[in-house]
Formats: C-alpha cells, sequence, structure tokens
C-alpha cells in the first residue's frame, strides 16, 4: 500500500489509499460476516487518522459499499467517490475547535 498514490498531493493519495483499501476489503471477504460495515468503518477512521474526515449520507454509503460487494464500482469509481465526500476544507481545519 506504501507505493499507492506515490507522486501525488497528499490529499489524493490518501483518497486513493483509501479507495484501494475500501475495495480491498469488501471484495476479498477477510471476516466471516461484516465486511462492508468493517471496511467503512477502517476506511473512515484512516481519512480521519490523515485528517480528511467522510461526510456522506448513510443511503449512499450502502449503496456504494453494495456497488462495489457486487463487482459494479471499479476503485477509481470508489475514489471518486471519497474524493466527493470529503469534508469540506473549512469544516476539517475546524475540527479541533
Amino acid at each position: 500500500m506504501k507505493d499507492i498514490g506515490e507522486g501525488l498531493g497528499r490529499e489524493k493519495a490518501v483518497v486513493k489509499k483509501a479507495a484501494f483499501l475500501l475495495r480491498s476489503l469488501v471484495v476479498h471477504h477477510p471476516f466471516i460476516n461484516g465486511n462492508k460495515r468493517t471496511a467503512f468503518e477502517i476506511v473512515e477512521a484512516f481519512l480521519e487518522l490523515n485528517g480528511y474526515p467522510l461526510r456522506a449520507k448513510t443511503d449512499d454509503i450502502y449503496s456504494l459499499l453494495s456497488e462495489i460487494g457486487a463487482g459494479k464500482a471499479s476503485e477509481t469509481q470508489a475514489e471518486e467517490w471519497i474524493a466527493t465526500n470529503l469534508a469540506k476544507k473549512d469544516q476539517r481545519s475546524r475540527r479541533g475547535s
């Protein structure tokens, strides 16, 4: 995962890594149950720890995870979805206030 996003700006690299992580966990089913939920929680924590919190509606999250699980959404589509649903920069900077 270290090489994913290499040569990109910080935000784009973090989003690319998050999309890779999300799709990998959903598609490869590392757990007996709860793969999509766990994948999303892990990716949400990854983004938050890197200073890029998500702001998405529950229905939109469910749709994305279902599409990835059904093979209907690519890693690129997941990346675009994540980038679109990041909190706006002004919301990120006020987070600690």
